[in-house]
């Protein structure tokens, strides 16, 4: 118990005393508050976490965006210089090209609107039968 102050030296000692800093080594807290401690740090990183995700995600979109837009731009602007006589020339130039490779290949002679052909790649090539009522010889097999 306290005893009363009758000359008022606590007054006097209050006034002339300052405690500007504190250097503290260790609290224990109980084992609740520190759970309760570590679970909010986790929550806030968690959420942190999250927020730099949406933002990850938000810039990708609008990359994802700008590359649909420039891709947009670039067949808009490549389908005006692309007619369908530039188209059946090309078809015509790979086959010339295809004819003239060492590969083995099946060429179907098209009669479709284009008349390009349809080129199937195989190691053995299919036979080809001679029309009725057509003389010579027929074409050597592997």
């Amino acid at each position: 118990m306290e005893q009363p102050d009758p000359k008022g030296y606590n007054d006097f000692l209050q006034g002339s005393i300052q405690i500007l800093d504190i250097l503290i080594l260790s609290i224990d807290l109980p084992p609740a508050i520190v759970d309760a401690i570590n679970s909010q740090t986790a929550q806030f990183y968690m959420i942190q976490e999250y927020k730099f995700r949406i933002e990850s995600e938000a810039q990708e979109s609008q990359r994802k965006q700008i590359e649909a837009n420039g891709i947009a731009a670039f067949q808009q602007t490549v389908s005006k210089g692309i007619s369908d006589s530039y188209l059946r020339w090309r078809g015509i130039d790979a086959t010339l090209r295809l004819a003239l490779s060492p590969n083995a290949k099946v060429v179907i002679i098209g009669a479709g609107k284009d008349g390009l052909p349809v080129i199937f790649n195989s190691d053995t090539p299919l036979p080809v039968t001679q029309p009725s009522g057509a003389a010579g010889p027929a074409p050597p097999t592997n």
